[in-house]
């Protein structure tokens, strides 16, 4: 018989084996004892090949066979693709290309249930904990259309707070703190860092002879001269009586007043301003304040004219 094997995929299929064998066995008695003694080593061996198959397991492998060179029954140390499953409760999925001799590269998945035919999933919450104990993180992978578009779902941020503030009759240059980002009591937010903005609404009127920009943003540096601020809406006004309204969704993301990000240069990036000064109050939502680097501020860059309403509301969150 040499080293060959009857591979069997199922218990029915064993049964149907042992019984074929049985019969051949009544069969073979009289006939030829000779024929009888192979027949029986040949159960025998095939006792001792199914002997180690843990029949409550099913375990499916690919792998590289010219880079196989552990033992049949090493599938840990094997390269490739393994698949267990205890045929009732999970499937777990391991993919490794260093032979399990070092850290798991690839993914590791687990926790699907399996129903008849069906593989499903477990609750989140017991995936969480599968994946958790395992010492792997879950990243959320978004689904893509053939014109490779990722789905998003647009909400807003859950701890959103709002500020709203209106200024009339500008003749000036003036500057405005929105947000003092230091003072969470009276200025309504979590964490300190740094201010995201979520959405973002203003109004505003001038008369016939205004002149200038409108613009909200934040303070990325200052001293006691002067100061910097990173303008991310500006509306201008040209010169007529009418009112402009300027309205931002800026969810699921949201406009980050991160100093350490911006860059050098210029174009929307008010450098030097002597309006923002670190020893100089400042009007406020509230009250007055002396601006700091990370607030979030209004700037109304009036030429010439007056600014008769300047209306803003603002929706954030902080980090």
């Amino acid at each position: 018989m040499g080293d060959d094997r009857l591979i069997i995929d199922s218990d029915d299929e064993e049964a149907k084996v042992d019984a074929t064998l049985e019969a051949l066995k009544v069969d073979v008695v009289t006939a030829d004892t000779g024929i009888l003694a192979t027949i029986e080593a040949t159960l025998t061996n095939l006792e001792k090949a199914t002997a180690a198959v843990d029949t409550d397991k099913l375990i499916v492998q690919c792998e590289d066979a010219a880079d196989n060179v552990a033992p049949a029954g090493d599938v840990a140390a094997r390269k490739g693709f393994v698949a267990v499953t205890d045929g009732t409760d999970t499937l777990d999925i391991t993919f490794s290309g260093d032979s399990g001799a070092s850290t798991k590269r690839g993914i590791m998945a687990a926790g699907l249930r399996i129903e008849g035919n069906k593989i499903l999933p477990l609750p989140i919450a017991q995936f969480d904990d599968l994946v958790t104990s395992m010492g792997y993180t879950i990243v959320p992978v978004t689904p893509m259309t053939r014109e490779r578009e990722e789905g998003t779902k647009i909400h807003t941020n859950d701890a959103c707070f709002v500020v709203s503030y209106e200024v009339t009759g500008v003749e000036a240059k003036t500057g405005y703190v929105l947000i003092d980002l230091s003072n969470a009591a009276n200025y309504p937010h979590t964490e300190v860092n740094e201010i995201h903005v979520d959405w973002i609404a203003f109004s505003m009127l001038g008369d016939v002879s205004a002149e200038g920009h409108v613009h909200i943003g934040f303070i990325s540096a200052i001293d006691a001269d002067k100061g910097t601020m990173i303008s991310f809406v500006c509306k201008p006004v040209d010169k007529q009586a009418r009112t402009a309204f300027v309205s931002r969704q800026y969810s699921p993301s949201a406009v980050r007043c991160k100093t350490a990000a911006v860059l050098a240069g210029g174009g929307m990036k008010i450098v030097d301003d002597t309006t923002f000064q670190n020893d100089v109050e400042l009007a406020g939502v509230y009250a007055a304040v002396i601006p700091a680097v990370g607030d979030l501020v209004m700037l109304i860059d009036r030429v010439a004219g007056t600014f008769d309403t300047v209306s803003v509301a603002i929706g954030y969150h902080t980090i």
